[in-house]
């Protein structure tokens, strides 16, 4: 949603600390036997403060004996849910299906499972954010542990590998409309989405309009094309710049805004959105989930919190809040790029704001980019192509130079020399002509 900018309060405090608060999970997961694609993951043993900085970033410890999500239910329209993963057993209900976990063909669609299945693992990840509990070894969580997750299975492809024409998800702009009307009809308290559209559907705005009127908070990711070309990077996407919606950018652990993150005047506010941890839906974990995607759950795990405190808000007042309690970042706020700034569960659920009014909502256009953001984003352009020439250029010659090492090696075995060729290192055409003169250079190598 775009919003009338205001002053930012005191900053976020950042705290390293274990967190005290157990809880109960049960079950055991399993890597689904009807997925065949292999995934990349690690134990919750092996995820590291580098992956966990997101959490150590909030530390909830301070929040939970506030809120925790209890009696909020959170619809994450994605890839589905692992509702067997450790940290998300027990907080997962049945949902809709409007594509198969994994098949693109229509002719071998189950829409069955209640998208408690998820081939991708992408909506596991936003789901753990959102609503896990503690890994085993307790250094992953959610913000919103004791939430329901209402999952909703709208994609079966990564977001972030590009595809071919013939290789689009069968689901269409209207089937998400139809499945963010169904999540709302479920009296859902946020409906999260992860996913973008470039650009603007009648029946995709009419439902995002729908769901807000019937009491639902709706966050969606601010887009990943950042690092691309100044049309693409700052072009509006949908349903994040629909009025009403909290649009959600990445940052770092620097609280720098990540290159891919888009940027414009739908992002209300930023979160973490790199290096992160997330629940795999094979049992174990993702440490490298990110992008606007993760980012966007953070804030829905925070409008959880708040929906348990003040269950009568209406869905801008949730906004407000986000907004007028979120906390510094690395850049200037208000601003394209970061918003009001990161979104700070603790100030969130701890501050009173006197005139908590709904916020003024407008349009979103593409923004007009002055000259210095303009210049900023083409020198950050051109760093990334200097670099990947860079790279390609290093692999090159490191290639070439162990050729080499390797056939003056073989040479000395060989017993070759340095030589000038002679007329015997001559070799001659298979069809008529002169001879043709061929520089060896190197004796032996004769034809």
């Amino acid at each position: 949603m775009t919003v009338l900018r205001r002053p930012l309060g005191a900053a976020v405090a950042v705290a390293v600390a274990a967190v005290g608060l157990t809880l109960g999970v049960g079950g055991t997961a399993h890597a689904d036997s009807s997925c065949e694609n292999e995934v990349s993951s690690v134990a919750a043993s092996d995820l590291t403060a580098d992956v966990t900085w997101a959490q150590q970033l909030f530390n909830m410890k301070r929040v939970w004996p506030m809120a925790t999500g209890d009696g909020v239910t959170v619809a994450v329209l994605d890839s589905g849910v692992q509702a067997d993963h450790p940290v998300l057993d027990g907080r997962v209900l049945s949902g809709k299906a409007y594509i198969d976990a994994e098949s693109q063909d229509e002719k071998e669609q189950n829409l069955g499972d209640g998208a408690v299945r998820d081939c991708l693992g992408h909506g596991t990840g936003v789901a753990g954010i959102i609503a896990g509990g503690k890994s085993e070894e307790g250094d992953f969580y959610g913000l919103a542990p004791d939430a329901k997750i209402l999952p909703v299975r709208v994609s079966n492809q990564d977001p972030n590998v590009d595809r071919d024409d013939d290789d689009e998800p069968l689901v269409t702009a209207d089937d998400v409309a139809d499945a963010i009307r169904w999540a709302a009809d479920q009296n859902v308290d946020v409906i999260n989405m992860s996913l973008k559209f470039t650009e603007d559907h009648g029946p995709l705005r009419s439902a995002v309009e729908y769901a807000i009127g019937k009491g639902s908070v709706v966050v969606a990711s601010g887009g990943n094309d950042g690092d691309k070309e100044l049309p693409v990077a700052t072009a509006p996407v949908y349903p994040a710049s629909y009025p009403g919606v909290i649009g959600v950018g990445a940052v770092d652990a620097t609280l720098t805004k990540t290159a891919q993150s888009q940027w414009g005047p739908w992002i209300d506010v930023v979160a973490p959105g790199i290096s992160i941890a997330a629940p795999q839906h094979d049992g174990d974990y993702q440490n490298d989930f990110g992008g606007t995607s993760g980012a966007a759950a953070f804030v829905s795990g925070t409008v959880a919190l708040l929906a348990e405190l003040f269950p009568d808000w209406e869905p801008q007042h949730y906004a407000s809040q986000i907004i007028r309690t979120a906390s510094h970042v690395a850049g200037p706020t208000p601003s394209l790029e970061y918003g009001n700034g990161l979104v700070d569960p603790y100030r969130a659920v701890t501050e009173r704001l006197t005139d908590n009014a709904p916020v003024a909502i407008t349009e979103v256009n593409p923004p007009v980019l002055t000259e210095e953001q303009a210049a900023r984003h083409e020198d950050f352009a051109w760093m990334n192509r200097t670099a990947l020439i860079i790279g390609l250029s290093a692999v090159a010659a490191f290639f070439i130079t162990v050729t080499g090492v390797a056939a003056l090696r073989r040479g000395r075995r060989v017993g070759w020399r340095i030589g000038k060729a002679s007329k015997e290192d001559m070799i001659e055409p298979t069809d008529d002509g002169d001879p043709i003169s061929l520089f060896q250079g190197i004796k032996g190598l004769k034809q």
